[in-house]
């Protein structure tokens, strides 16, 4: 008796993991703004003049296709161009950076200021369940503006898969920066 329940239970247990339904998401990678550590940002007179924020976006993308090969990060763009922020081809076009930010500080609305990129690992594609949901964490740096002694910063960031997609923007809260 006790062996028909063992192989009643092992057969609904193989019979339930069979049903269960794998997500599916568009082949555009789509990002949330999951957290920002901080929204103030205090860097004291005759102390440091730069701290970090700690970034955290939530991702999907239906066809797996994300991250970099070598995995390599790089937070500079030397040839970057800093335009209206829907041409960026010189950037975009780099294929060891995935992951995008532009910066906007108030004394300059809606200009970019920076266009760092950064690159995630290398994600496999999987052939039987390719789509991918997950967390990016990165820092980046705040400095005190040459504007004054207080200045709000925003971010604008974005991802691109290995096939080129772009995903949604997503705009973090204002981040005061206060060099009292």
């Amino acid at each position: 008796m006790k062996n028909y329940l063992l192989i009643a239970l092992v057969a609904a247990l193989i019979g339930l993991s069979s049903c269960v339904k794998q997500p599916s998401y568009p082949v555009e990678p789509h990002l949330e703004l999951k957290s920002v550590s901080k929204t103030l940002v205090s860097l004291p007179s005759g102390g440091p003049t730069t701290d970090t924020v700690q970034v955290t976006l939530s991702f999907t993308d239906g066809d797996g296709d994300f991250g970099i090969p070598d995995g390599t990060i790089d937070t500079t763009c030397a040839d970057c161009l800093c335009t209206d922020h829907s041409t960026d081809s010189r950037a975009i076009s780099n294929t060891t950076w995935d992951v995008f930010y532009y910066a906007y500080t108030s004394g300059f609305p809606d200009s970019c200021l920076s266009i760092p990129g950064i690159g995630t690992k290398y994600i496999p594609v999987a052939t039987k369940y390719p789509a991918l949901q997950g967390d990016i964490t990165f820092q980046v740096s705040v400095e005190c503006p040459g504007t004054g002694t207080q200045d709000t910063l925003r971010y604008s960031f974005f991802i691109k898969d290995r096939a080129g997609h772009l995903s949604n923007r997503v705009l973090s809260p204002g981040i005061v920066i206060d060099c009292n």
